[in-house]
């Protein structure tokens, strides 16, 4: 029931209204130290060694618990991926928790689809779980959904200088009760995610 002085947005009116919540990237804000610790000094190492064209993607288990602990596990299980090209040859490494593989040559597909892509997925972002929102003045009421022990992914992708990061839930690819669900899965950073599950499964 909407009460007096409340007015339903429209989903383009929402779309318009979350673009605007969409805030300036900074560098300290990727990949938290507190969460992210060793994905964090990998990436420093790798740019001080001259990388500067990159993908990470990454996909953290909050509340999960790992029941056979180790010198590799985290608060929360992280695995992530790393893709780069350094001085002409394609290179792979991986993160578990607090521990980092060796590095070894690997494909240039993903790296070719990010940057012949770079320039869409700069303007995109997901949007959360939404089922609607009405509006009264500035207040919003929003309807959707926020879990807190679900899967979240970030992905940093890095050319030269300029860089793009992406953070989004499993539910917000999954819930098709979700205003946004088809708009979530039709983006080229969707594809994008799908291309590196897809490599990550051959490796």
């Amino acid at each position: 029931m909407t009460s007096y002085g409340q007015r339903k947005m429209t989903k383009e009116e929402i779309f318009k209204t979350w673009k605007g919540f969409q805030q300036e990237q900074n560098w300290d804000s990727l990949f938290r130290f507190e969460i992210h610790g060793q994905t964090r000094e990998t990436l420093d190492k790798l740019l001080r060694d001259g990388v500067d064209t990159l993908l990470v993607y990454s996909v953290s288990y909050p509340g999960s618990v790992e029941l056979k602990k180790d010198p590799c596990s985290t608060r929360d299980p992280i695995m992530s991926y790393f893709f780069m090209q350094h001085q002409g040859n394609n290179y792979f490494k991986r993160v578990n928790g607090k521990c980092e593989t060796a590095q070894f040559k690997t494909s240039d597909r993903l790296i070719k689809f990010m940057s012949s892509n770079y320039e869409k997925i700069k303007e995109e972002f997901f949007m959360n779980v939404i089922y609607g929102v009405e509006g009264q003045g500035d207040d919003l009421h929003i309807s959707g959904s926020l879990i807190a022990h679900e899967p979240k992914y970030e992905i940093l992708l890095q050319l030269g200088n300029r860089f793009k990061y992406l953070r989004f839930t499993e539910s917000e690819l999954t819930d098709k009760k979700n205003l946004f669900y088809d708009y979530n899965r039709s983006l080229t950073s969707f594809k994008n995610f799908e291309l590196i599950k897809s490599k990550i499964e051959k490796i």
